[in-house]
């Protein structure tokens, strides 16, 4: 029987395993695309209207049994149409994995678009600010979390009518870009382990947080407006 490989956490600047990292995010943004087509495509609303579409087609078409082929091969072009449609609703996802699992979108940030390997210039990573989290069990990135010291202005001076000059108190706060898990490994407490992590970087580093960055790697809503 094979010893169970070692599950470690921690900080990563090799190169290879920050590669990996951008992937694992990556592909959890696809992963969102296909729990977004699944329930969009089991809507109440959205089966309301193809019920009402395939009803109004057998209205339409079916005069007697000689129009059954016909009836089920329109009846095939909808349900296929529909998936079209959960398709399209759904792409932005591919794009937004595509655009995030590139240095690029690590060092520059979440609105750039997506370029092509050979397009990409050099990038330094010892200038990162950011404090890339990894979990492994044994060679494998199994999670990792993206954290970010980001300054934040606080409201609270010029809500209280002091100079609005200076637009409020700065403070540091240790935001999460990304935080994701390989999906076998899910419920397991990786995770959770990664986020105690970083509220120890925060801790070490007098940061407020750990927090969710404004526009995580998972936050944006990309389906398009039905």
């Amino acid at each position: 029987m094979k010893p169970t490989p070692p599950l470690t956490t921690r900080t990563t600047t090799d190169e290879a395993e920050i590669i990996s990292s951008l992937r694992l995010i990556a592909d959890s943004i696809a992963q969102q695309r296909q729990t977004a087509a699944r329930r969009l495509l089991t809507h109440p609303l959205y089966l309301t209207i193809l019920t009402f579409t395939l009803y109004l087609v057998y209205r339409l078409v079916y005069r007697g049994p000689d129009d059954r082929g016909t009836l089920l091969t329109t009846w095939s072009g909808c349900l296929m149409a529909s998936l079209l449609v959960a398709q399209y609703q759904t792409a932005r996802y591919i794009e937004a994995a595509e655009r995030t699992g590139t240095f690029r979108w690590l060092f520059q940030g979440d609105d750039m678009p997506p370029m092509k390997p050979a397009d990409q210039p050099e990038y330094d990573l010892s200038s990162l600010p950011d404090h890339i989290l990894v979990t492994a069990l044994g060679d494998e990135i199994i999670g990792t979390l993206i954290l970010r010291p980001e300054r934040r202005t606080t409201p609270g001076a010029v809500a209280a009518g002091e100079d609005s000059g200076r637009g409020g108190d700065e403070t540091v706060v240790g935001a999460v870009r990304a935080w994701t898990v390989r999906r076998k490994y899910r419920g397991l407490g990786v995770g959770r382990e990664l986020w105690a992590a970083a509220a120890e970087i925060c801790r070490r580093e007098k940061w407020e947080g750990p927090q969710m960055a404004r526009w995580h790697a998972n936050a944006e809503e990309r389906m398009y407006s039905v």
